[in-house]
């Protein structure tokens, strides 16, 4: 990714919680988790990105 665009998310505090959690346990940024997750869900050979009918919990750690 050489040019990055900075935009604005809301999020509900319990899920930036989790990113939060996640973050220390990964030794990553909140940017590039939340950067990986969206391309984890939009990647067409991802098979099970957009199967789910019921959310899951939103915090699995």
């Amino acid at each position: 990714m050489d040019h990055m665009k900075t935009i604005t998310v809301r999020l509900p505090e319990e899920l930036i919680e989790c990113v939060d959690i996640y973050s220390l346990r990964s030794g990553k940024n909140r940017s590039e988790i939340i950067r990986e997750a969206i391309s984890y869900y939009i990647n067409p050979n991802n098979k099970n990105r957009c199967r789910r009918s019921k959310p899951r919990k939103i915090c699995p750690y």
